[in-house]
């Protein structure tokens, strides 16, 4: 789902709306949270740089130099990837592209499991196309193996609106 999905017209979309690539665009995430998270921590273990991260009690710096008036009460490192794009999801294919991303090694994980809470969110924007998911067995015991949880949010478009396409 991207924001304009959300919205009639271009004209309705609000000034102050996150960007497509915060809302929507990423289908899975790896998330790694706690309350004094350093994310640093999480990049030196996994060997590899979030798409997002934020640290407790500092606020957020966005591209374009404004800062959020929301101060984080907890660190956060995440990883994400999306294909928001297509007319069809492969949840099974998103979540195989996030793990190539990452170290297979089941101690890298636990440590990084000992720094916060890991969980893996979906985002699902639901149609025709793709009504159902199907999790491999595989993918869930590879997660659940390195104590990743599960999140998964499920949104349907109304298919009384034409599926707007805003650049």
């Amino acid at each position: 789902m991207k924001i304009p999905d959300l919205f009639n017209s271009p004209a309705d979309i609000p000034p102050d709306a996150p960007p497509v690539n915060v809302l929507g665009n990423r289908v899975v995430t790896l998330h790694v949270s706690g309350e004094s998270l350093d994310p640093d921590a999480v990049t030196n273990l996994f060997r590899v740089s979030p798409t997002e991260s934020e640290r407790q009690g500092l606020p957020q710096v966005r591209e374009d130099g404004s800062v959020e008036s929301r101060v984080p009460s907890a660190g956060r490192w995440s990883l994400g990837v999306g294909d928001s794009g297509s007319g069809t999801l492969n949840i099974n294919e998103a979540i195989e592209t996030l793990v190539a991303m990452l170290p297979e090694d089941l101690g890298v994980w636990r440590q990084v499991g000992e720094l916060g809470a890991l969980h893996l969110a979906v985002t699902w924007a639901v149609h025709p196309a793709n009504s159902e998911v199907w999790l491999e067995a595989r993918r869930l015991g590879f997660l659940a193996e390195r104590g990743v949880g599960l999140y998964i949010e499920a949104y349907q478009r109304d298919p009384d609106l034409d599926a707007p396409n805003y650049v």
